[in-house]
């Protein structure tokens, strides 16, 4: 919803979200088969079959599994360093999409107070002029996820 806010109002929102859907299912299929070539080929290595190759889900799958599969592989540095560059990139990714969330209800919130005050005729408080410059709603946003996550 928050990234659709950005969207011109006359963008055709059905075929946008068609889009969207068509490219995410894509995606999701064409990982899935990658896994599953992953998989078949350190099972043809070790000469086991499937069920045998893969005793863990979740996190283990990902962190232990994978990587012994890549290991195997022709050219397993690159291929590693590949895999591990994409699930960082997928992580920070993820970070910024829950961040905008908030960052565009605080944005949207101080440009309307900030409004109010100037409909009104008067001074603008200092937090609110503050708050209202582009890097300070995401700034607070992110620290007070650090200090959250501290806990």
């Amino acid at each position: 919803v928050t990234f659709g806010s950005y969207n011109n109002p006359k963008e055709p929102i059905l075929k946008n979200s068609i889009t969207v859907a068509l490219i995410n299912s894509l995606t999701s299929l064409f990982g899935g088969m990658a896994m599953f070539a992953i998989l078949g080929y350190m099972a043809k290595s070790k000469e086991q079959p499937i069920d045998e190759v893969v005793k863990e889900a979740g996190p283990g799958f990902v962190f232990v599994i994978v990587p012994e599969a890549l290991a195997l592989m022709p050219a397993a540095s690159f291929f590693s360093f590949l895999f591990f560059f994409m699930l960082a990139s997928l992580g920070l990714d993820s970070a910024f999409s829950l961040v905008e969330a908030a960052v565009g209800v605080l944005r949207d919130e101080v440009e309307n107070a900030v409004q109010r005050f100037k409909d009104r005729g008067l001074p603008t408080p200092r937090l609110l002029s503050h708050l209202s410059t582009p890097w300070a709603v995401p700034l607070w946003c992110c620290l007070a996820g650090f200090l959250i996550g501290l806990l």
